[in-house]
């Protein structure tokens, strides 16, 4: 299982992806350059991130496909065969 991005990382890449859509590509090498010019002094690590990031919203991009969607609250609780686990009320 891979790590889970923060909130800042994600807001960070997706404000970057949708102002400079053009510059960035599928590549994490060249998406590093992007985000050491247009970020204030981002750290190695979280430059290393963001731009991980981008290369994979780049590629979803390309390809058309969408991210998994959340699970709804009631399918945790429904088993695939049988009665529900909570009872209503």
């Amino acid at each position: 299982m891979g790590r889970i991005k923060t909130q800042l990382i994600k807001r960070t890449a997706r404000k970057l992806f949708a102002k400079y859509t053009a510059e960035i590509k599928p590549s994490f090498e060249e998406n590093k350059i992007v985000v050491s010019t247009h970020l204030q002094n981002p750290n190695k690590k979280m430059r290393n991130i963001i731009a991980g990031y981008l290369a994979r919203l780049s590629k979803q991009k390309t390809t058309g496909s969408k991210p998994k969607p959340k699970m709804s609250p009631l399918a945790s609780r429904t088993p695939r065969y049988g009665k529900p686990m909570s009872r209503p009320r």
